[in-house]
């Protein structure tokens, strides 16, 4: 990475399974993700690298908590490596696509990404990298608008995937969030495009093929929807769990297949253990979560977190 750029683990050492056939994904895949921490994340954490290092596996626990909700194959989540930006030129794919102060061209800054980490050769060996931001993701407009409200952004069937004759590696995504946790859910949906999944409602792409996610409702709120209000918002539909099963026997899945080394050192912390609900609700948006009895006179409590968290591609 640029000078600026601190890993945080050293590269990890990758042993292969035993022959598999080409079309057929092992029982268990575990995509080795690679946490890029942009400037502003450094100094959301306080710049402390052990701190950062705390959140973000937790984070990513959190993650892989949903993807444990898959039978077959089973998907792990695991960290290549986490990349701490300790300056702006660290991450010059988002600092080249910036919109007035505090705003980036997702696209934009998704394709630079792609081409950033194609050249740059000292790195971890990874599967997926994705880039976690304070940014605002805004989405360029014919006419040059950029419309706000975009959390994540990924290529459908982009893991990997590395296009020579463009010069970029399309297993990339970048993600908001803002130190409360917020992000996970965006971070599982963009994780899901990237293992070919498409948002419910959505035709499969053409150069993808596959099931597609027609036969799903957007409106039923599952994880590749943004209208998450109920519990499914944290549970994969139908469609999106038949999207990945097609994606991972495909060709080019296989670099999934690889048994990750590892790292003793990082523990199985879990967002809620890292930080409570309010603390999480007040460094997301400065709200407060709160318990409040049922009129009934049950014991049963209801939460109520006043947190956002859709996202839009």
């Amino acid at each position: 990475m640029e000078p600026d750029a601190m890993p945080l683990y050293t590269k990890k050492k990758r042993t292969k399974r035993h022959t598999i056939n080409k079309r057929e994904a092992p029982y268990v895949i575990y995509p080795e993700i690679l946490v890029i921490v942009d400037y502003d994340g450094y100094r959301l954490h306080g710049g402390d690298n052990v701190q950062i290092k705390r959140y973000f596996v937790s984070f990513w626990n959190g993650v892989d908590l949903r993807y444990k909700l898959l039978k077959g194959p089973k998907i792990r989540i695991t960290i290549a490596g986490i990349i701490i930006s300790r300056g702006r030129d660290a991450t010059p794919y988002l600092e080249r696509n910036r919109v007035g102060r505090d705003a980036i061209d997702s696209a934009a800054a998704l394709t630079d990404m792609g081409k950033y980490l194609f050249r740059e050769r000292r790195l971890p060996v990874y599967d997926i990298a994705v880039a976690v931001t304070k940014y605002d993701m805004c989405r360029r407009r014919k006419g040059g608008r950029c419309t706000k409200g975009t959390a994540g952004f990924a290529y459908v069937g982009g893991a990997c995937v590395v296009n020579k004759r463009l010069e970029k590696v399309n297993s990339v995504a970048i993600i908001e969030d803002t130190g409360g946790f917020s992000g996970i859910i965006v971070a599982a949906h963009e994780v899901g495009h990237l293992l070919g999944a498409v948002h419910d409602g959505s035709p499969p792409p053409t150069y993808l093929g596959g099931p597609g996610a027609e036969k799903c409702r957007w409106e039923d709120g599952f994880i590749m929807s943004d209208l998450r209000h109920t519990e499914k918002g944290f549970k994969w539909s139908p469609c999106s769990v038949s999207s990945f099963h097609h994606f991972l026997n495909g060709d080019t899945a296989t670099c999934l297949f690889n048994s990750p080394h590892e790292d003793e050192s990082l523990p199985r912390v879990l967002p809620g253990k890292l930080l409570s609900l309010d603390a999480q609700c007040r460094k997301d948006r400065g709200t407060s979560a709160c318990f409040v009895s049922k009129t009934s006179g049950d014991r049963m409590k209801e939460l109520r977190w006043e947190l956002s968290l859709f996202v839009h591609l």
